[in-house]
């Protein structure tokens, strides 16, 4: 073999050595939390940007013709699987695939973490583990020499003698040098990467993923991978491997069956069904991040579920552990309803499935399979049982967590499943309503991750209706908002924060969800009455609290204008509906926030409601004078001086 047909396996490593240093393990993890399922292999170009109405059709072409041959040469199975049919979930249909003209106007990959974006693109990154693989992968024995007939080859026998010890020890070299690369991929996190990119609605993804699969189980399964005695943890990551490679191919096998049956149905000329042939199949969320986060934990048998995770795949026993949950949600209910006698083991097997769902829940199809194992309705049972340990407010927050991520990534299926039919809105004023704020909130963040959930549920409800009232043609009443709005109200003013920073985090919090609720009010006006749950006092209190920041009182105090409220005994006296009205009048005049119209109507509606009620706020001189200084604002907006003439009977 001459120098210039291959290069030596260590100079071919070192020149991947550049990738594999900097690659950060901590960023695949990132990446793994949220995936992007959106992210494509080739980039939108810049006339596909400024184009909105392109033909998608082309493009997907475009999409489809890169890489088929990826997927031929691959052991895995190949298909598009939109059509397949599961035990659990026979009637799932697959999300469409994203072409670089829908991407541009798709909201599923923005990150909802804090601070910058730290996730890797899989589009970027996968060519690049492919390539390293296809660099060191071992050349077959005696390649190149199938074409020589036999004379040239018993001519040529003796010349080869002496080369079949340097042919044997090269050989030797490739493939431990593939096998030490394969395993330096996968300590470095891009198997389970490329793992979790089966779910990417970008075809050619899907192929380079698969193609990586392929390879890695190749390396696996070779002779010198089984003699590294180093490389202790490569029998269980065979053992994924092999489930996911058999798991694909049942699903193919199901594929073939339905196209077999559809070439008779299919017209002459028709394309449609051989290019499903080269599709690779497209696998939710839940069990590509389920199974990328297995394959990193039986790689550290230090691990606190590397127990569990063998446990589950050792449990597969149809089709030769072939992997069942493709379409499912793999190992949930048995980690969550763990049945372990170690309460310990029991919360740990909770956690992880709790953070696995939230991470690995992206997409509305996601949150399909979901909802058909009933999980949202396990996780709001399990709420109340966690509000009441004390040692379970880590579960809690997880759980809190959990709902938002729900609510945010199932789109407009979440917003009618949760809100319409298992009523969150209710549910979330229900949990706090008669227990103590302090003993189920006992931390500021506990506080404040609660409110974002109130907030973002609120939203969403606002979201889905305002868009199916839109075709209706009428409104709905929010009815959920005086209960909400109470219950924001009493979290505020919960007094067990420990420090003054923690106090105005909660502050900032509340007045911004008292803001959501109040816009999501499409009905103000029948929120004027004057029975309700939170008591003048307590608003009153609040809006005390938020002095100091413009931004928040004036938040505060258009919300709780349009908010009913009750009147105790103490409150007969008339300082406190004096103090409210002072706050809010001379908020007016000061003029520190600009105030739209309705919500000046708003304020001055409330001052003239409290003033009567309360006889002693007329008899008061100050506040009197006040309200003749506010005629200039009234007289500013439409139907502020109509407004305005009703104190007059109280200013003589």
């Amino acid at each position: 073999m001459s120098a210039d047909e291959s290069a030596p396996p260590f100079d071919e490593q070192q020149s991947w050595e550049w990738f594999l240093d900097s690659l950060n393990h901590d960023r695949i993890r990132s990446t793994l939390t949220q995936f992007p399922i959106a992210d494509t292999l080739m980039p939108a170009a810049e006339s596909d940007v400024e184009s909105e109405f392109r033909n998608a059709s082309n493009e997907n072409d475009q999409m489809d013709t890169g890489m088929d041959d990826m997927s031929e040469s691959s052991s895995f199975g190949v298909g598009d699987d939109s059509d397949g049919n599961n035990s659990s979930t026979a009637s799932l249909d697959e999300p469409k695939e994203v072409t670089p003209a829908s991407k541009i106007h798709s909201t599923t990959d923005i990150w909802r973490g804090t601070g910058e974006d730290p996730r890797y693109s899989p589009g970027f990154i996968l060519p690049l583990v492919l390539g390293s693989l296809e660099a060191n992968f071992p050349k077959e024995r005696g390649a190149g020499k199938e074409s020589q007939g036999a004379d040239e080859m018993e001519l040529d026998k003796d010349d080869n003698d002496d080369d079949d010890d340097d042919e044997s020890e090269e050989d030797l070299a490739q493939h431990q040098a593939f096998s030490v690369i394969a395993r330096r991929l996968c300590d470095r996190g891009c198997i389970s990467l490329a793992i979790a990119s089966l779910s990417s609605r970008c075809p050619s993804v899907r192929k380079v993923a698969v193609a990586i699969c392929g390879l890695f189980l190749r390396a696996l399964e070779m002779k010198e991978s089984h003699e590294m005695k180093s490389w202790r943890e490569r029998p269980q990551q065979e053992m994924i491997m092999a489930s996911l490679q058999r798991g694909l191919t049942v699903r193919r096998a199901m594929q073939i069956k339905k196209l077999s049956e559809a070439d008779d149905r299919v017209e002459l000329g028709s394309t449609s069904v051989s290019k499903q042939r080269f599709n690779v199949t497209m696998l939710p969320a839940l069990s590509a991040v389920f199974l990328a986060k297995a394959m990193m934990i039986v790689s550290r048998p230090s691990d606190d579920m590397y127990g569990a995770m063998n446990k589950y795949f050792l449990r597969l026993n149809d089709y030769h552990g072939a992997f069942q949950d493709c379409f499912g949600l793999p190992a949930f209910l048995s980690l969550y309803c763990s049945s372990s006698d170690d309460l310990t083991r029991c919360r740990t097997e909770r956690n992880w499935a709790l953070l696995t769902l939230k991470d690995s829940t992206v997409d509305e199809f996601c949150y399909r399979i979901i909802s058909q194992h009933h999980v949202p309705e396990l996780i709001m049972s399990s709420f109340d049982s966690l509000c009441d340990q004390v040692g379970g407010k880590s579960e809690l927050s997880l759980t809190i967590d959990v709902i938002q991520c729900l609510i945010q990534s199932g789109g407009s299926r979440s917003a009618t499943h949760l809100i319409k039919r298992l009523g969150l809105l209710s549910w979330l004023h229900g949990v706090i309503s008669w227990r103590s704020i302090s003993t189920v909130l006992p931390f500021a963040t506990l506080k404040c991750k609660f409110l974002q959930l109130i907030t973002t549920a609120v939203t969403s409800y606002c979201d889905e209706y305002s868009n199916s009232d839109s075709l209706d043609g009428d409104q709905s009443i929010f009815l959920e908002k005086v209960p909400l709005a109470d219950a924001v109200i009493q979290i505020c003013l919960d007094g067990s924060d420990a420090s003054s920073n923690e106090s105005h985090t909660v502050l900032a919090a509340a007045c911004g969800t008292l803001w959501t609720i109040h816009v999501a009010d499409k009905k103000q006006g029948l929120a004027m009455q004057r029975v309700g749950l939170t008591s003048l006092a307590q608003m009153t209190n609040l809006l005390t609290k938020c002095v100091e920041n413009d931004e928040l009182f004036a938040q505060a105090l258009i919300s709780m204008s349009a908010l009913p409220y009750s009147v105790s005994g103490d409150e007969q006296d008339g300082h406190t509906p004096q103090l409210f009205c002072e706050l809010a009048l001379t908020f007016m005049l000061e003029e520190r926030v600009r105030l739209c119209r309705g919500d000046t109507i708003t304020i001055l509606k409330r001052v003239y409601d409290l003033m009567s009620i309360f006889s002693k706020l007329r008899e008061d001189t100050e506040l009197v004078r006040t309200i003749m200084q506010c005629r200039h604002i009234a007289a500013s907006i439409n139907d502020g001086v109509q407004v305005w003439d009703s104190f007059i009977p109280f200013l003589t």
